[in-house]
C-alpha cells in the first residue's frame, strides 16, 4: 500500500551553519536531534543558530499566504519571521500527479526557507518552535528542546557575559 503525506507538511532541521554550494547542494553543518543540552550555567549566548525549513503545499488554485515564526517556548519569544506569497499555479501544472512520479504521485510545491538567529540568549530550558501558518491553520514543523545540565569536574565551564 502507498501512503502520501498530507499536505500541508513539512520539517526543519537545527544546526550550526546552512551554507549553499556550487551546483543548488546544501550543507548542514553541526546538525542537532531533537535536544540541544547544554553543559553549562545560564545565561548562555549562541552565537548562531539555524533552521533549514521545508514547507510542502498543494499548488495553490489562487494566491497563498504563508508565514514563518520561530519562537521560543518561554515567553512565547518570536526569534524568527519571514513571509511569502504563492501565485496561483496554471491549471495545466496542478494536476494530481506529478510528473516524475506515478498515478499514487501527489503534485506539491516546496517552500525552502534557510532561517538564522544570532547572538541567541538562552537563560532557562526551553523549546524552539518552528511552525507555518497559512490563513488560520498553523502547520508545526518541528522543534528542539534546549536544557542545561551542570558542569561536572572537568568540564569546560561556558559563561556569557
Amino acid at each position: 500500500m502507498i501512503i502520501n503525506p498530507r499536505l500541508p507538511t513539512g520539517h526543519v532541521v537545527f544546526c550550526d551553519d546552512i551554507r549553499e554550494e556550487i551546483g543548488g547542494k546544501r550543507t548542514f553543518v553541526g546538525v542537532y536531534g531533537n535536544f540541544m543540552v547544554i553543559a553549562a550555567v545560564g545565561p548562555i549566548t549562541l552565537q548562531q543558530l539555524c533552521a533549514a525549513i521545508s514547507l510542502r503545499i498543494h499548488p495553490p488554485i489562487e494566491p497563498t499566504a504563508v508565514s514563518i515564526r520561530i519562537f521560543r517556548s518561554d515567553g512565547d519569544e518570536l526569534l524568527f519571521e519571514a513571509s511569502a506569497e504563492f501565485p496561483p499555479t496554471p491549471s495545466d501544472l496542478s494536476s494530481d500527479t506529478s510528473s516524475f512520479g506515478d498515478e499514487n504521485s501527489l503534485s506539491f510545491i516546496e517552500l525552502f526557507v534557510p532561517a538564522r538567529m544570532q547572538n541567541l540568549v538562552i537563560t532557562q530550558d526551553c523549546a524552539i518552535k518552528v511552525r507555518a501558518f497559512i490563513g488560520d491553520d498553523e502547520i508545526r514543523l518541528g522543534s528542539i528542546v534546549v536544557s542545561f545540565v551542570e558542569p561536572t569536574l572537568g568540564d569546560t565551564v561556558i559563561s556569557a557575559d
